[in-house]
């Protein structure tokens, strides 16, 4: 509230109503002298009167002569300078007393003014920081709740989830129980059906003991009957047949049986014509022609069998399996691998050399990047050859394979691992070289695989027995 003009207007209304008291009073007391003046000086023309002023009375008679005065001259300036004194002394202490309390006054209300002012400022500064305080605090208050709000509604959502996790926790520990019961009752079960089973395989081996006891000295007997029958046959055979007419008929019945178109009939013909030694080149030419005119797979099988069983004219043979080994898509090529071992012990220096460097030309090719047949790979591929250069008749020959097997004793395929050591022991009979394979084949003795850690351990054996 602003106090400054009303303090204005009362300052002068104070000044003028003082100035005003004293200018009435003098005007007064002047008239007063006035009158005595002109009484003392007059007064044939007054009438007989009493004049009181401040005590002093100036008595006016009616029997006073006109021109006569009262009292001398001297009194009357007496009393004019008595009375001015007067007059202007009460003025100065009017005018003394009114200028204190106009200035008490102001200085009152000027401290009053300044008070209200400073206190507004005050209140007005005080307001301002307090409504931005309460404003402050107000955020604060709205942040804190809103926080307070969300915190309490994750914890209501944990608490639902824990609530949730808990009644999961309890069925699963409920069907956990019911399970691991059922387990332990088909375990019970599982173990008595078991007991039950080892029992009755007890007997069934116990029976299957007496009975392959049986068998056995039956079959040793009979064995040895239908040798004696083969025997007494080719007595017979070779006192009629001695220009051998007879058997020469039965090969080429046999030869033409390779194209009946019974299955069975030709099947038959196949398996037995290796076993005759006599006219062993019409049945190799038979075969490798049949072979030639790509025959299906089952029959192809058959015929390359019956190849690596026969003992002659194995130059045919070695010439036919050599063009059809480089053919690796065919879905018989680890058969023409195993028969290309088999020439072995029927093969010269030469033809086996041949023979080997074809293999190791197989190995050296970047068989993981071949197409084959169906059920084929190149581990298979890599065991098969490993698996030929282990016969007999490559101990002399093969002792350049040495590295490339060595190489496969590391294949992640166990047969390869096997048959790379078979044919390391085999080579190392008679190769020296072999022994740079002995390190290799120490590893494999700690080799996951018992069949593995056994070939190892005899080619290392047979390597030793070399050097």
């Amino acid at each position: 509230m602003n106090y400054r003009p009303k303090i204005l207007f009362i300052f002068p209304l104070l000044l003028g109503l003082i100035f005003y008291g004293a200018m009435g009073f003098a005007q007064t007391q002047n008239a007063t002298a006035t009158v005595q003046s002109k009484s003392a000086n007059h007064a044939g023309k007054t009438s007989s009167s009493n004049i009181h002023i401040d005590d002093i009375a100036i008595k006016i008679s009616p029997d006073s002569q006109s021109g006569s005065s009262v009292i001398s001259e001297t009194d009357h300036n007496k009393f004019v300078s008595t009375l001015s004194h007067e007059v202007t002394e009460k003025v100065i202490n009017w005018f003394f007393y009114g200028t204190i309390a106009l200035f008490i006054i102001l200085g009152t209300a000027i401290w009053s003014s300044i008070s209200r002012i400073i206190e507004n400022r005050v209140q007005k500064y005080t307001d301002k920081h307090i409504d931005s305080l309460d404003k402050e605090r107000i955020e604060s208050i709205k942040s804190t709740t809103k926080v307070t709000t969300e915190a309490n509604t994750g914890i209501e959502n944990i608490k639902k989830i824990l609530e949730k996790l808990q009644d999961t926790g309890n069925t699963l520990q409920n069907k956990q129980n019911e399970f691991q019961s059922k387990i332990d009752n088909n375990i019970e079960n599982k173990e008595k059906e078991i007991i039950g089973l080892a029992e009755k395989a007890e007997s069934i081996k116990d029976n299957l003991s007496s009975i392959t006891q049986n068998f056995e000295s039956k079959t040793t007997d009979e064995i040895f009957r239908l040798e004696k029958k083969i025997k007494a046959l080719k007595l017979i055979v070779n006192k009629i047949d001695k220009d051998r007419q007879a058997e020469s008929q039965v090969i080429d019945e046999l030869i033409l049986n390779l194209n009946s178109d019974n299955e069975e009939v030709k099947y038959t013909a196949t398996e037995l014509l290796p076993k005759f030694d006599f006219e062993s080149e019409k049945i190799v030419d038979a075969f490798v022609e049949i072979l030639k005119n790509n025959p299906d797979e089952t029959f192809e099988l058959l015929l390359l069998i019956g190849l690596s069983e026969l003992r002659g004219e194995s130059n045919k043979i070695l010439a036919y399996l050599n063009e059809a080994v480089d053919n690796l898509s065919n879905p018989n090529i680890l058969a023409i691998i195993g028969a290309l071992g088999n020439l072995g012990n029927l093969c010269k220096t030469k033809e086996l050399e041949s023979i080997v460097d074809k293999l190791l030309a197989i190995l050296n090719d970047d068989l993981d990047h071949k197409e084959f047949a169906i059920e084929i790979t190149a581990s298979r591929i890599r065991g098969a050859i490993a698996l030929a250069l282990s016969c007999s008749g490559f101990e002399m020959v093969a002792e350049k394979a040495v590295p490339l097997l060595i190489k496969l004793l590391i294949d992640e395929d166990q047969e390869v691992r096997i048959n790379a050591a078979i044919a390391l022991g085999v080579i190392g009979k008679k190769a020296k070289k072999a022994k740079d394979a002995i390190p290799a084949l120490r590893k494999l003795e700690n080799d996951e695989y018992a069949e593995v850690r056994g070939a190892a351990s005899e080619s290392i054996e047979k390597i030793q027995q070399t050097a």
